[in-house]
This record gives structure tokens, C-alpha cells and sequence, in this order.
């Protein structure tokens, strides 16, 4: 899977995915694309587009050829931050449309605990679903129960993640961070003139026993350069 943000607020991704089937002593391989579009144009609510088995090769057991189904889904979700953001509840709702298979609702919630453990909880064609998550890192772990209709045992999942590369969040986190630098570097580029001259001043003032004086010129040194440890240490030292 890949994803890569166009730009802040639209997201596209992809999926490869490989199938595997056993039955009866015949087992049969396929190959399969998935392909998604997120967009957040309010911060925190997501819309998303999302198109299964595009492409995909046929199932064959023996003699019969078994072709997957194709499958769309298009949803929404919220997510409400909670104690500063250590914890995060998440509603969802989306619609499923399979190949000679009539719409299908789907709606969930999440809750979240320092974007290391989830509890979830939804509703799926009249059944009541469950599942938890872990993730650490580059890691994640994942369960969902999901009962199924009488006469069938219920079904229980299990997923094992590992992500490759930066993630969608971290690449606009970085990507943040070097535009707040470039614009520091730019702010302190044009007004050096004045810093140097606070110094300067700060210096002086300093030397001929005017604290008062020198501890105005280094706060304004500060206020352009806030990151200045020299002046802050200063500054500090002497309140």
C-alpha cells in the first residue's frame, strides 16, 4: 500500500494485493488493485472514495473460474480530540456497493488512546461488531468479531501492519516544519540589522551596570530571535 498527500487537505493512495484459496485439494491464486481518495476540507472531518479489486485476475479452482467481485465505498468520518489529544473518538458512517449486490450501510466509532490503542465498536448489516487495535511505532496489530447469519460461526480477524517509509501525517508534519524554518530564517535575515543593534545595545548597557536597560534590549532580541539560549540563559539568570 502507498499513500501520498497531493495537497493538504486531498490524499491519494493505492493498494496490491495478492489472493490465495483452498478448497477441496484445489487451491487458486489472483492478484488484485485497490485505489482511494481522502479529503479533509474541515480539519478533522474526513470525506473518502474508495474502489476494491479494480482490475483484478480470476480465482480458478480445477476447471471453474471464480471472478472477484468489484467493490466500491464511499464514507465519512469525524474525529473529536479529547484531553488535549491524548484520547480521540472518531464516528463513521459509509456505503458499500458490491457487483450484483444491492447498497450496504456500514457505521462505527473508535476510540483512541495516545494513537496506541483503539476500541471500536459498529453496526454492520444488522449485526453488532467489535475490535481493538494496537500500534507502536512502525507496528500495528488488529482484531474485529463479527457475528454471521445463524448457522455460521462468527467470523474473527486478525491484521498484522508494518509500515515502510514516513506516513501521510508525518510527511505533512515534516513538511510543516521546514516551511516554519525557511520562514524563521527569512524573518531573521531581514531584521538582523535590529538584533545585532539590541545586542549591542543589551551589551552596553550591560557592562556600565544598567541591568534594567540591558534586560529590555535582550527581551526585544528575543521577541525576533526567541530561540537566541545565550540571551535566554541571560535573561533568565538574571530575573
Amino acid at each position: 500500500a502507498y499513500g501520498y498527500p497531493l495537497f493538504n487537505f486531498l490524499k491519494v493512495g493505492g493498494t496490491f494485493k495478492l489472493y490465495n484459496q483452498s478448497l477441496a485439494g484445489f487451491s487458486a491464486n489472483a492478484v488484485g488493485a485497490d485505489f482511494g481518495v481522502l479529503v479533509e476540507p474541515y480539519q478533522n472531518l474526513f470525506l473518502g472514495l474508495n474502489a476494491q479489486d479494480v482490475g483484478s485476475s480470476d480465482l480458478q479452482l480445477n476447471t471453474s473460474k471464480e471472478p472477484i467481485s468489484r467493490n466500491f465505498k464511499a464514507g465519512a468520518s469525524y474525529l473529536v480530540p479529547l484531553s488535549q489529544g491524548r484520547w480521540g473518538v472518531r464516528v463513521a458512517v459509509d456505503a458499500e456497493k458490491s457487483e450484483n449486490a444491492p447498497v450496504a450501510w456500514h457505521t462505527g466509532g473508535e476510540l483512541s488512546y495516545l494513537g496506541h490503542f483503539f476500541l471500536r465498536g459498529g453496526y454492520d448489516r444488522g449485526k453488532i461488531t467489535f475490535g481493538a487495535g494496537l500500534a507502536y511505532q512502525r507496528l500495528g496489530l488488529d482484531y474485529a468479531f463479527k457475528p454471521q447469519p445463524e448457522g455460521l460461526a462468527a467470523s474473527h480477524r486478525f491484521g498484522f501492519s508494518f509500515r515502510f517509509g514516513k506516513s501521510v501525517g508525518e510527511r505533512e508534519r515534516g513538511t510543516l516544519e521546514r516551511r516554519q524554518k525557511l520562514e524563521r530564517e527569512n524573518f531573521l535575515r531581514l531584521n538582523l540589522a535590529r538584533l545585532d543593534d539590541y545586542r549591542s545595545r543589551a551589551g552596553t548597557f550591560g557592562a556600565s551596570g544598567q541591568n534594567d536597560s540591558a534586560l529590555t534590549y535582550l527581551r526585544l532580541a528575543l521577541s525576533i530571535d526567541p530561540e537566541n539560549q545565550q540571551a535566554l540563559v541571560i535573561l533568565l539568570l538574571a530575573l
